[in-house]
């Protein structure tokens, strides 16, 4: 089991990187079935300590393969050329074929062809005790080949004194530079492999690694809060959380247990207020955060971190959806006004049921799960009568042929709203746009009174929400309308 746990960790921490830095797969994340963080850092007495998990059987091959993803992928760049601040490589590609890191003489064990035809030059290893020494000695133990052996245990230990070195070293390098300007970009070097090791160790479960981070965030932070170490400390923090979170979230204890999906929304707030400017990095932060947040019943984390996208990025196109879904997260117990025009242009309004109970179902036609959640629709509609139960649903096919289609062989008893204009769709439809709903099916109940009972009604428990909405005495109490 643990040895998974660390699968979906470093999956979900190179998929976060790929996220941002804009090499996500494209697929729709609104859809379900797609599947679709200031002051100083906090103190390590606050961070929920990593759960431990129960060994599962695994060979040392597989172990092997594991810490080899390990070191591939995660290079926690900044001022690259592409401005995105995070490059993605093959493992061991920077340390064994490049000539430098970041500009700085390294080493070189890999040789183009074209490379070995040229005139030899003599690499000079850099002096002992400097710096630029404990870097590359870095570099010399993050290509070191592991022991050939089956001794899963044996593979542990080598890897864990490989990590421990290269703290080691690092710590050695920073020792040496962290006072001299001159040295910035050595200095930027060792925190980069300090904190990725230090994250390595963190996800495979290792709390003194975990209290490590957080002491190296508020340490860089401190030393010089506009510098890209102070960046990349608070980063790595993201890093951290976003993983376990997506453990939990994985291992279905995210509910019983919230908490580092609430540290993931605190990082993600936390490196957008102290970095305002690294907008690439904070929006997809915070998103990804909220989402995650709203998805399991943390409404108040998803809402303030919805809005420190608004707030912190106005001028951004993602600050006006975060704005949508916060208005949407707070109308429960609002009236609000929703109408359109079904595919023969009929009229169709909240408006027209007010005085009984009304169901809005977000769906479209080719996504299983909402045509999974029709029949649940049809038994409340048979349960309560049309005249004492409305309907409405708000289809979000792209074409009205795909609809007319579905139409023709499943004959459903409530309207459905889809625009006459085809780039009003989709998710481009203006009562989508408006209350900012993010994924389908999605259902929503609201009152006699025309008052937001609810815009969460899972699969399986519409009939036992309308039951509590039916029997409620103050059902058509009139309520504060959004618009």
């Amino acid at each position: 089991m643990m040895e998974t746990i660390q699968r979906i960790k470093w999956a979900t921490v190179l998929g976060m990187l790929a996220m941002i830095a804009g090499c996500s797969d494209g697929k729709d994340p609104h859809i379900a079935g797609d599947d679709p963080s200031g002051t100083e850092a906090s103190s390590t007495s606050e961070v929920p300590k990593l759960r431990q998990q129960p060994d599962e059987v695994v060979t040392a091959e597989e172990y092997e393969r594991q810490q080899s993803g390990n070191d591939s992928g995660i290079v926690l760049a900044s001022g690259t050329d592409d401005g995105s601040g995070i490059r993605t490589v093959a493992a061991g590609e920077e340390d064994a074929t490049a000539a430098t890191i970041d500009g700085i003489v390294i080493f070189d064990e890999d040789e183009t062809e074209a490379e070995a035809d040229a005139p030899e030059e003599k690499f000079v290893a850099p002096k002992k005790g400097t710096a630029e020494y404990y870097i590359h000695e870095i570099t010399k133990l993050r290509i070191a080949r592991p022991p050939q052996t089956k001794d899963l245990e044996a593979l542990r230990a080598w890897h864990r004194e490989r990590s421990l070195k290269i703290i080691a070293n690092a710590e050695k390098a920073l020792a040496l530079t962290h006072r001299d300007p001159k040295q910035e970009r050595i200095f930027d070097v060792a925190v980069r492999k300090l904190l990725e090791t230090r994250l390595q160790l963190a996800v495979d479960g290792d709390t003194e690694s975990v209290d490590a981070l957080y002491e190296h965030a508020a340490s860089l932070y401190k030393r010089d809060p506009k510098s890209s170490a102070a960046a990349e400390g608070a980063f790595t923090l993201t890093q951290l959380a976003y993983s376990n979170s997506t453990a939990a979230i994985m291992t279905g204890t995210a509910l019983k247990d919230p908490r580092w999906l609430q540290e993931f929304a605190r990082q993600s707030e936390d490196y957008a207020l102290k970095f305002p400017q690294d907008s690439q990095r904070s929006i997809p932060l915070l998103f990804a955060a909220a989402e995650r947040c709203e998805i399991n019943g943390l409404d108040e984390e998803a809402v303030r971190a919805y809005s420190v996208i608004a707030q912190k990025f106005p001028k951004h196109d993602a600050s006006a959806v975060a704005l949508t879904i916060v208005r949407r997260m707070k109308m429960n117990g609002r009236r609000i006004k929703l109408s359109g025009a079904t595919l023969q242009g009929q009229a169709v309004s909240l408006a027209q049921h007010l005085g009984k109970p009304v169901v809005v179902f977000f769906w479209n036609t080719t996504a299983a799960p909402s045509v999974k959640q029709i029949p649940e629709i049809t038994e409340v509609v048979k349960k309560y009568g049309s005249n004492r139960l409305g309907v409405i649903g708000v289809c979000l096919d792209e074409s009205t042929e795909t609809l007319e289609t579905y139409l023709a062989k499943e004959k459903l008893p409530f309207p459905n709203i889809i625009h006459s204009d085809e780039k009003k769709r989709g998710w481009n439809n203006p009562i989508v746009k408006f209350y900012g709903v993010r994924r389908v099916p999605s259902m929503w109940v609201i009152d006699a009174g025309g008052r937001v009972v609810t815009t969460k009604v899972e699969s399986g428990k519409l009939d036992a929400t309308l039951a509590k909405v039916f029997n409620s005495r103050t059902a058509t109490r009139p309520g504060k309308s959004v618009r």
